[in-house]
């Protein structure tokens, strides 16, 4: 089958094109078509929803919780009554429809973009989702739907045929407007998620049954399936303790502090598992975790980077004695050092990595202290042998490399369980010559050449 053509608009139309007048009347007549418009007040459905879920959960977690019960009423309503969706969905209000015809966009959309959203047959939803948008205080979501609307429009692709065209045999995703449109709303998106909870809190009860916007005090709730939660919220915000259980026994721990979560605790069988405590001020993590017989197993010191990215400043790795089994941080001059021990607390070894200065995808190793298995010194004022391992999903590697000066100078070996993997060759820490590459079976694969760091090429 030949690639999709579109018309010659696709090369001049752009998403940062503003309508014109011809073009909003276009729009308008449209959205005149919607087919989920009718509401009938006398059937409108509002949930009960959770008090403790109300104070706690946020953005696209709130809207969630409250678009749940109402998808699964739109669908029993249907079914019981033997109607259709266009139907069916009359027990919403406009309020309702808004969130609930934008979720099958974003979910399309964040998934495979607009061309998915159109392919799969949730075009239809157009109007409907136009329509809710507009409800929005910020129209910039609206005015973003509006011209992917008006494009799909122009297009002719209200009579796409998918018997003739295949998503991918034809490329139908292959659209530089929708492309573009794509990335436009993966900007929005998340604002997007905060906007619709704070729409939704302000119009609660369009959407659910009234819940005290400004409550003080703790909230218990005893679940159908067992689970039974509590939370201490005041003037209707969360500060204190949400704990969550099964049977009486911890599932899930947090303290709140002015809505903001501070500390996370995870059990397993009632048994704390993992800890995190957050420090907003300085903007600063420590996650635990905890052997069954309650050691800390790792710990983890972290500093936010943006918003839900996270780095490691320090780690740290215990055996289930107590004793510690390896930590790493990074130093004052920026170099990550790598400390691991024996199981009785004595240092194994010691070595630090950093990039050179001129060129950051060139890093160096300093080999600084190593015993072997027999705790015999192999490496003795930077010169000797460095020992080390370590293990990347179901594989350990093993390291072999020949030191002087504190730095890797000569051959040095890496095996992967217990096969020869890698040779290289190092000349005062910077690879130097010829890295020979290892199949699984221990056998020559292919060859490279190095020169003071830098990659020459491979060698045939």
């Amino acid at each position: 089958m030949p690639v999709i053509q579109f018309s010659h608009s696709q090369k001049t139309k752009t998403i940062n094109d503003e309508p014109n007048p011809s073009d909003k009347k276009i729009i308008i007549e449209h959205l005149k078509k919607d087919e989920f418009a009718s509401i009938d007040h006398n059937l409108i459905f509002k949930p009960e929803i959770s008090k403790i879920d109300f104070y706690r959960l946020k953005e696209m977690d709130f809207s969630w919780e409250v678009l749940k019960p109402l998808s699964e009423k739109v669908t029993a309503y249907c079914e019981e009554n033997e109607l259709n969706h266009r139907i069916g969905i009359k027990i919403l209000t406009e309020e309702q429809k808004a969130l609930y015809f934008w979720w099958y966009l974003d979910a399309q959309v964040t998934n495979g973009g607009f061309s998915q959203f159109i392919y799969n047959g949730y075009d239809k939803y157009f109007p409907a989702i136009l329509n809710g948008l507009k409800l929005l205080p910020d129209q910039k979501y609206y005015n973003l739907i509006e011209k992917v609307y008006l494009y799909y429009i122009q297009e002719g692709l209200e009579n796409l045929d998918r018997n003739e065209v295949d998503y991918f045999e034809n490329k139908f995703y292959e659209n530089d407007f929708l492309s573009d449109a794509d990335e436009l709303y993966y900007k929005l998106n998340k604002q997007l998620y905060i906007d619709f909870e704070v729409f939704i809190r302000k119009n609660q009860s369009k959407y659910i049954k009234p819940i005290e916007n400004k409550f003080s005090g703790e909230i218990f709730e005893k679940k159908a399936n067992g689970i039974e939660e509590s939370l201490f919220v005041v003037d209707g915000i969360p500060n204190g303790y949400y704990e969550k259980k099964e049977k009486g026994i911890f599932i899930e721990k947090l303290k709140y502090e002015n809505g903001i979560v501070i500390e996370e605790n995870t059990y397993t069988d009632g048994v704390l598992l993992e800890k995190i405590t957050i420090n907003n001020i300085d903007s600063t993590k420590v996650k635990l975790i905890f052997f069954p017989n309650g050691n800390i197993k790792e710990e983890n010191l972290m500093k936010i980077k943006s918003k839900n990215n996270w780095v490691s400043i320090t780690q740290k790795k215990f055996f289930d004695n107590g004793n510690i089994e390896f930590e790493s941080w990074t130093d004052n001059e920026l170099k990550k050092n790598l400390k691991k021990y024996f199981l009785d607390g004595t240092v194994k070894s010691h070595s630090r990595k950093w990039e050179n200065k001129d060129d950051s995808s060139i890093t160096q190793t300093d080999y600084l202290i190593c015993y072997d298995e027999n705790k015999k010194q192999t490496l003795i004022n930077g010169k000797g042998i460095f020992l080390g391992s370590n293990q990347s999903g179901d594989n350990i590697y093993e390291y072999i490399v020949n030191c002087e000066d504190y730095k890797a100078n000569g051959e040095s070996l890496i095996y992967e369980d217990g096969v020869i993997w890698l040779k290289e060759n190092y000349v005062k820490g910077m690879k130097d010559g010829i890295e020979i590459e290892y199949d699984e079976k221990g056998n020559e694969k292919k060859r490279s050449e190095y020169k003071t760091g830098q990659y020459i090429g491979k060698i045939k």
